[in-house]
């Protein structure tokens, strides 16, 4: 059932990053995790990968991965490295496309896959997920005025 958040700044939609990260800690590095966000341009999808950035010490921005499809970033999480892998399938014309890219080699422990544009692939996110038995969170974005999301999560 989808656990829903209304954010009315950058701050409270980092805080809900914040949330879903203590949450999922032990899973991050037992198994890896994935994060679907689904939602329209200007939803608040890179905004919240940036805070989950500034949350697990990424020590350089997170911007957009525009025309490169995945960016890497280390990270140290309870003093544990890791990689979170930021991939934005705003360009991709299909789900072929999308499964060349290897988004399931990417899932490892302590590994986290931010996915950008999930709604592009709903299957191919489900499969990632249980191909690798790692948690995928499904994250929604929706405007709710100029200044107000209303953000939704759920396991897969």
């Amino acid at each position: 059932m989808a656990v829903p958040f209304v954010s009315h700044s950058e701050k409270q939609t980092w805080q809900l990053a914040q949330k879903i990260i203590g949450k999922y800690s032990p899973d991050i590095k037992e198994t890896g995790l994935v994060l679907a966000l689904e939602g329209n341009l200007g939803a608040g999808k890179t905004t919240f990968t940036q805070g989950l950035g500034e949350i697990l010490g990424v020590p350089r921005p997170i911007r957009s991965p525009g025309y490169i499809l995945v960016s890497e970033y280390l990270f140290n999480l309870n003093a544990k490295e890791g990689k979170l892998f930021h991939a934005d399938l705003w360009r991709t014309e299909s789900e072929e496309e999308v499964r060349r890219l290897k988004l399931e080699e990417l899932i490892e422990p302590g590994n986290i896959l931010v996915i950008e544009w999930a709604q592009k692939v709903p299957k191919l996110i489900k499969d990632i997920g249980r191909q690798k038995e790692a948690p995928c969170i499904r994250i929604a974005f929706e405007h709710q005025g100029e200044n107000a999301r209303e953000i939704s999560y759920e396991k897969l």
